[in-house]
């Protein structure tokens, strides 16, 4: 997002950038230089010591994506707002990319931290990725400043990237920027068309009412291009210069074959691809972050074939590599946990009672490494409510030999809300509560004897 802001408040980001020129030391309380940018902010040293570790990762990754040395960018500004001392209601409706915006000119890039979970690192590099996007963009092809399709398009595509150290993977998918795009299709007709997107200016392209259809129908037209048009075995890098040239009025006419693609996209099968996949990048890298990607979103989205989304999830728990294994459990939990966003009966069906019997088993191995069987206690916890057959196996974890399994189990029991449960964290993890704590959990197995009959009544009147 760029000049939208100068718009919306005035001379103050020209301002802000003018005074940075002479010294925004001066404006904001502390400072990190690094070699090839600068950061300014009110909020922690140690928050801007983490932000330029991602900022570094993220240069280093664009600079091989777009085969441009950081020493060719010039020096990048970076002002993060806000403190942590300031309201936290903020409303940015769909998109992080609202909470940050690049101005060319100033090399400035300026990102709101009002909202605590604006600085979080997840979202925090989602919306670095995407500013720095436009940086690298508009270097590298100037006229993407004048063409908000192709500037904001890109940004929304690489901001998916995923990265760990200097290894950088780009699914390019955007889930939810594809539930929109696909919205405005609906009908077969595209809503603008894409002519008039393609020919938007700056002040059309955001204006408020239709920002985020906008933002979200030039990211698929980006997307099409580069995922289904140019050739898939050309690398990422040489895709992206391609588009830059690609001629204006041919792309206009691919009009029909663009709402095509979005009407009939299968984003559970994409899914189910990406999660599959053994090797990525021009080297035939070992693929890792793009499967873990599409393995934590199957258990995530709602708008997913179900069925579909739980078989995969249970054909990767024999996968033979344990981290995939481990993020197919915890998926398939989370799927499982959801089912008051599921059609009736799905929880019956073979793969979610054969999975759900497989990760009974896993919480109660004692092999299982003692992190993995907390978060996945944590995710089953919040099913409780709705699937009671849980219940028998929480009480059996209150006997765990870890603490911290111990007393989330019970948080979870207590949800449940069908017996009154200790669930004060010290009574379950400290040594000098074991004979009191051996009490409760006796009182638990002889109330489960006494009720479950009545516990898998209700279960199955409530299905």
């Amino acid at each position: 997002m760029a000049l939208e802001l100068l718009k919306r408040r005035g001379g103050e980001l020209v301002l802000i950038a003018a005074a940075c020129l002479s010294g925004c030391s001066l404006i904001y309380q502390n400072e990190h230089q690094e070699g090839h940018f600068v950061l300014y902010s009110d909020l922690s040293p140690e928050f801007l010591s983490r932000a330029a570790g991602s900022i570094k990762q993220i240069f280093r990754g664009y600079s091989r994506l777009f085969e441009m040395p950081p020493d060719r960018l010039g020096t990048v500004t970076f002002i993060f707002n806000g403190s942590s001392a300031e309201p936290q209601v903020v409303d940015y409706s769909y998109s992080p990319n609202l909470l940050g915006y690049y101005m060319p000119f100033f090399h400035l890039i300026a990102v709101d931290t009002t909202p605590a979970w604006a600085r979080e690192p997840e979202l925090l590099r989602q919306i670095l990725l995407h500013e720095l996007a436009h940086h690298f963009v508009i270097q590298q092809f100037p006229p993407a400043n004048q063409e908000c399709w192709l500037n904001e398009g890109l940004a929304g595509n690489l901001e998916t990237a995923l990265f760990d150290g200097d290894h950088f993977e780009y699914p390019l998918l955007n889930p939810s920027l594809l539930q929109i795009a696909s919205g405005c299709v609906g009908a077969g007709t595209s809503d603008p068309p894409l002519a008039r997107l393609i020919d938007m200016d700056w002040s059309e392209f955001h204006e408020s009412q239709s920002k985020e259809k906008h933002y979200a129908l030039a990211w698929s037209i980006v997307y099409f291009i580069l995922e289904e048009h140019l050739p898939a075995d050309w690398p990422l890098g040489r895709r992206i210069q391609s588009l830059y040239q690609f001629d204006r009025q041919a792309l206009k006419q691919m009009e029909p074959r663009w709402i095509s693609f979005l009407m009939n996209y299968n984003l559970t099968e994409k899914l189910v691809q990406l999660a599959t996949l053994e090797a990525s990048g021009e080297e035939r890298h070992p693929s890792r972050l793009m499967p873990a990607w599409a393995i934590q979103q199957l258990g995530s989205l709602k708008s997913l074939d179900q069925q579909r989304a739980l078989s995969i999830l249970v054909r990767l728990f024999d996968d033979p590599r344990p981290w995939k294994r481990q993020l197919s459990y915890l998926s398939f939990i989370r799927l499982l946990s959801s089912s008051y966003y599921m059609a009736p009966g799905l929880e019956t069906l073979e793969a979610a009672v054969k999975g759900r019997l497989r990760i009974e088993q896993a919480l109660l191995e004692a092999a299982i490494p003692p992190d993995l069987r907390l978060a996945m206690v944590l995710e089953a916890s919040r099913a409780l409510v709705r699937q009671p057959h849980w219940v028998p196996v929480f009480i059996s974890l209150l006997e765990a030999p870890d603490g911290e399994i111990r007393a989330a189990a019970a948080q979870g029991l207590a949800q449940a809300e069908i017996k009154p449960t200790i669930v004060n964290p010290a009574f379950w993890k400290e040594a000098r509560h074991q004979a009191e704590r051996q009490s409760e959990i006796n009182e638990w197995k002889d109330w489960w004897v006494h009720h479950r009959s009545w516990i898998t009544r209700r279960d199955r009147a409530a299905r």
